[in-house]
């Protein structure tokens, strides 16, 4: 069972010793799989009839390296021992070695094994966080899930290469990275309308105007899969990202377009395809002219180098511009071939005449 449900434990606890005095710290030692769990608060009440537990005033549960923080939690009971829900209030924080995760509110399913963090809800571990209005955990199935608000925020996630994101307790399987080299620590961020991490496949899944960016690229889609890997030291990359639908990545001064699209960061190169009815094509944000239209398109980032990918039966169709209208293959300017100088005339008139005659060999 992973460390990040230290209330969890409340579920699989078979007797409960507490003591109660208004205004002073109150312990409650939970005894589980895994090691025994303590609650400290300012206050504890049970309320018989409506079957609940509850702590208010620095509330504090430690478990092993597990430590949660808020300021009131309710422990919602169907008979003592086996607990139906958990709900903390107010300043949610909940540390697990390097893991944290914040909120306004937590709420615990501990027979369905799933946790909610809601309301300015945030997850990290080292530099790599998850943002969302709410973050929905599935213990068993080793899953995050985030959901924006429209009247608040979105989703955002932000990985550092040669950084670990995963949940808590958990280790992701070692994948070998396409290449060894030092890489850029700028951080990819990515913005969503939602988000679906699966930690066993390393595998984030984002939907709803999807917005990724390092440095000054810009990657956005309708649908984004990005793919994690392990370094050769056993640290978090990034290894490509999947694009769906109304693919758009900007780079330097060039717009690419297209249907599709797959980016390799490490190797610094993407492949964008269009359709038989609209093809791929780069457009140059400087004079807002397309540059190249094909199929699809392959673009190294890292030297500017194009390459089409042309549909059976097929073009490759490049267009350009010269200054004020001129053209590529004739000059602006036709050049003058130079007259060559004119043999000055030599009036003969009155020149004397002269016949010479070889001279006799003697």
């Amino acid at each position: 069972m992973m460390s990040l449900l230290i209330l969890i434990g409340i579920a699989n606890s078979s007797e409960a010793q507490t003591s109660a005095k208004s205004g002073s710290q109150t312990p409650s030692v939970m005894s589980q799989q895994g090691g025994e769990g303590v609650i400290t608060g300012d206050g504890f009440q049970m309320d018989l009839d409506k079957k609940v537990v509850t702590y208010f005033g620095n509330v504090k549960v430690v478990q092993g390296e597990s430590t949660l923080f808020c300021d009131k939690l309710d422990a919602f009971y169907e008979e003592f021992g086996k607990w139906k829900r958990i709900v903390t209030t107010g300043n949610v924080r909940l540390v697990d070695g390097t893991f944290t995760a914040t909120g306004e509110e937590g709420i615990f399913h501990p027979e369905e094994q799933k946790v909610e963090i809601n309301t300015h809800a945030k997850v990290w571990q080292e530099n790599n966080t998850i943002t969302a209005h709410q973050i929905v955990a599935y213990i068993a199935q080793d899953v995050v899930e985030g959901y924006g608000s429209e009247a608040t925020e979105r989703v955002i996630m932000t990985v550092y290469s040669g950084e670990s994101m995963s949940l808590p307790g958990t280790t992701p399987t070692p994948r070998e990275s396409p290449r060894a080299e030092e890489e850029s620590k700028s951080p990819i961020v990515i913005i969503s309308d939602t988000l679906k991490f699966e930690n066993l496949k390393q595998l984030a899944r984002f939907t709803g105007n999807v917005i990724a960016t390092q440095d000054k690229d810009e990657i956005k889609a309708d649908e984004m899969l990005v793919y994690l890997t392990k370094t050769e030291q056993n640290q978090n990359d990034v290894e490509r990202l999947e694009l769906y639908r109304n693919v758009n990545i900007t780079h330097e001064q060039y717009l690419i377009l297209g249907d599709t699209g797959v980016y390799h960061k490490v190797e610094q190169y993407a492949v964008v395809t269009g359709t038989k009815q609209e093809f791929a094509r780069i457009v140059d944000t400087t004079d807002n002219i397309t540059r190249i239209q094909a199929y699809g398109i392959r673009y190294n980032l890292a030297n500017n180098l194009v390459e089409s990918i042309p549909l059976e039966g097929s073009r490759v169709e490049t267009k350009f511009e010269t200054e004020q209208g001129g053209s590529l293959l004739v000059p602006e300017k036709p050049v003058s071939t130079p007259t060559p100088e004119a043999t000055p005339q030599v009036n003969r008139e009155k020149m004397p005449s002269a016949t010479v005659y070889p001279g006799k060999k003697k």
